[in-house]
C-alpha cells in the first residue's frame, strides 16, 4: 500500500479518502442548494460554489464581475466593508439609499453593490426591495452575503442557536448596564428581516451588545465564561471584542457607522438554555458593579493633611459624599508637597480633574486613607 508523509509520520493512503471528499462537496452543494431553493427559484448543486473564506468568496465574484464589465466601469458599492478594492461606502439605512440613488442618477458607474444580510456586527437588515428596484434601473450585480457554516444538520443547529440568541438578547435588553442589543428581532428594520424570514425559522445567532459605559463593556467581556474569538457559527457560544478585532487601526471610521469600540459581540452556540442564563447573568453581573463604579461621582468636601510621625509619608483623609450609596475605593491621589494641615478644596471632583490643575505642578504621591 502507498505511504504518504505527513509532519513526518507515514500515513497509509486509506487515511486520505479523496474520494470521500468529493462526495462530501457534491452532498454539502446539494443540502445548500435546497436550503436555499424557492417555489420559482430551484437551485441545482452546479449553482453552489464552495470557497474556504468568505473573502475568497468575495475576491471571486470580483475576479468575475471584471470580466463583464467596461473599464469605466470600475465601482463598488458596499453597505459594509470589504478590503482591498476601490469602493463606495454606505450605510444600510433608507436615506443612504437615496443617498446611492442620487448618486446613480448623478452618473455612478457600478460594478457591483455587496451587502450583507442581516449585517455584521450590527445585525441589522437593509431593504433588499427597494435595491432590486435600483440594480434593475442601473444595470449592476447585486451581491448579498448571507454567511453559512457547514450544512451538516445545518437547519437543525441554526433553530436552536436562534433560539438561544433570541433568549440572549431578551435578558440583555432588560438589563440597566445595556445600552443597546443589535439583534434583528426587536430592531428598528425587524420588518425588512421579516419579508426573507423563513416561516417558523428565527432570527439567526449573532447579535452585539453597546454598554451604556467603557467599563461595563470591558467587564461584562471578560467575565464572559465562554469561548473568545471572532469567527461565528460555531456550536459553542463564542464572545470578542468585534471593534477592537476588526477596526484597531480605524476606531473613529468604524463608529462613524455606529461600531463603536467597546461593542461586544456575541456568536450564540446550542448549549442549553440554563448554561447560557447562568452564563450571562455572571457577566451582566460584573458589568453592572462596573457600570456604577465608573458613574460615582465623588465630592470632596475637605481635605485633613494627618502627620501621624515627622518621617512617616504625609497621608490625608477625604470627607465625601457620594451621590449613589456606595462606596468608591480610590488607591492613590497625586497631592502636593507642603499644603499645610487645614488647607482644603471645596467641590472637587476627581473623576473630571486632576490635583495637578487645582494646586500646581509640583506634586507629589500619597495613599488614600479612609
Amino acid at each position: 500500500m502507498p505511504l504518504f508523509s505527513n509532519r513526518g509520520r507515514e500515513l497509509p493512503e486509506a487515511i486520505l479518502p479523496i474520494q470521500e471528499a468529493k462526495e462530501a462537496k457534491i452532498a454539502m452543494q446539494q443540502r445548500i442548494a435546497d436550503s436555499l431553493s424557492t417555489k420559482d427559484n430551484k437551485l441545482k448543486n452546479s449553482d453552489v460554489l464552495l470557497y474556504p473564506t468568505g473573502m475568497s468568496d468575495i475576491s471571486h465574484i470580483h475576479d468575475i464581475i471584471s470580466l463583464y464589465t467596461t473599464a469605466r466601469k470600475r465601482t463598488v458599492a458596499i453597505f459594509g466593508k470589504i478590503h482591498g478594492y476601490e469602493c463606495k461606502l454606505y450605510d444600510a439605512t433608507q436615506s443612504d439609499l437615496e443617498t446611492l440613488e442620487e448618486d446613480l442618477a448623478s452618473g455612478l458607474q457600478l460594478w457591483a453593490l455587496f451587502t450583507e444580510f442581516p449585517g455584521n456586527p450590527l445585525p441589522g437588515s437593509v431593504d433588499l426591495e427597494r435595491i432590486e428596484r435600483i440594480y434593475d434601473e442601473y444595470d449592476f450585480l447585486f451581491v448579498v452575503d448571507d454567511t453559512v457554516g457547514t450544512s451538516t444538520d445545518f437547519e437543525e443547529r441554526v433553530i436552536k442557536a436562534s433560539q438561544n440568541a433570541q433568549h440572549i438578547a431578551d435578558i440583555l435588553r432588560k438589563h440597566s448596564s445595556v445600552g443597546q442589543v443589535y439583534y434583528p428581532k426587536g430592531s428598528p428594520t425587524q420588518q425588512l428581516h421579516e419579508k426573507y424570514k423563513r416561516p417558523g425559522k428565527g432570527y439567526g445567532y449573532l447579535l452585539s451588545i453597546r454598554f451604556k459605559t467603557p467599563a461595563a463593556a470591558i467587564a461584562f467581556h471578560d467575565a464572559l465564561d465562554v469561548a473568545k474569538g471572532p469567527s461565528l457559527g460555531t456550536n459553542f457560544t463564542l464572545g470578542c471584542a468585534y471593534t477592537l478585532f476588526a477596526h484597531y487601526d480605524e476606531l473613529e471610521w468604524a463608529e462613524e457607522y455606529g461600531i463603536v469600540k467597546h461593542l461586544v459581540r456575541i456568536s450564540v452556540g446550542i448549549e442549553n438554555e440554563r448554561f447560557l442564563d447562568e452564563v450571562i447573568k455572571t457577566a451582566l453581573d460584573a458589568a453592572e458593579r462596573a457600570n456604577v463604579s465608573s458613574c460615582v461621582t465623588l465630592s470632596l468636601a475637605y481635605v485633613r493633611l494627618i502627620r501621624d510621625d515627622p518621617n512617616d509619608k504625609h497621608k490625608f483623609l477625604a470627607g465625601s459624599s457620594l451621590d449613589i450609596s456606595t462606596r468608591l475605593e480610590l488607591s492613590i491621589y497625586v497631592f502636593p508637597r507642603g499644603l499645610n494641615r487645614s488647607g482644603g478644596v471645596t467641590g472637587y471632583n476627581p473623576v473630571a480633574h486632576n490635583w495637578k490643575s487645582i494646586f500646581g505642578s509640583t506634586t507629589t504621591s500619597y495613599l488614600t486613607e479612609y
